[in-house]
């Protein structure tokens, strides 16, 4: 019932991303699509904080990324996120994410714009249990929202949350799905 209720919850963002132009307001400036390759691609980091829920602990963390603009609305993602490390008890866990996503866009005002994302992550989970270390890794379906604020015409401010949610197999046990939110800010530049 939860996966069906996150699904339906990125299914809004997608859609709201797509329908951006129709609900453009009039202060907002819609330009001709970007003409060649260089000018559609866009680079990122980003730093913040990881809220692991079942470790029910934090950590910092941080994300480089890049991307391409397919046109006003939707642009297609590439990074790599370290969600640092947690401890709970003798437990401890380190997840890092490659991830690739489709981007919805909103306008909101001509320097303000809003963002949905859905994709891939292929996570990396290391823990140890007292002295005994294993890893695992899959991917898994993750989401994302957030905002960007044009500071120039070639840069912007990202406030976002990116929700992963995994589910590791460590000392020969499947572990309870830990769902991890990442709180990051971070700055995108583009060419």
């Amino acid at each position: 019932m939860r996966r069906l209720a996150n699904a339906s919850i990125l299914c809004g963002i997608v859609a709201t991303g797509l329908m951006a132009p129709v609900f453009a307001a009039d202060d907002i400036l819609v330009s001709t699509p970007h003409r060649d390759l260089l000018s559609r691609l866009y680079v990122g980091a980003d730093v913040g904080y990881a809220s692991y829920q079942e470790m029910d602990d934090g950590s910092a963390g941080f994300s480089l990324y890049g991307g391409y603009h397919l046109n006003e609305v939707l642009a297609i993602d590439l990074g790599w996120a370290d969600l640092g490390d947690v401890t709970s008890g003798n437990k401890n866990g380190e997840v890092s994410v490659l991830y690739l996503d489709v981007m919805g866009k909103f306008p909101l005002q001509t320097d303000l714009t809003a963002f949905g994302k859905l994709g891939l992550a292929q996570w990396n989970y290391e823990g140890t249990q007292g002295t005994a270390k294993d890893s695992d890794s899959d991917i898994d379906v993750y989401f994302g929202i957030g905002m960007d604020y044009d500071v120039s015409g070639n840069s912007a401010v990202r406030f976002s949350a990116d929700f992963f949610s995994i589910k590791p197999e460590l000392f020969n046990t499947r572990q309870d799905s830990e769902n991890i939110i990442f709180f990051s800010v971070g700055y995108v530049y583009k060419f």
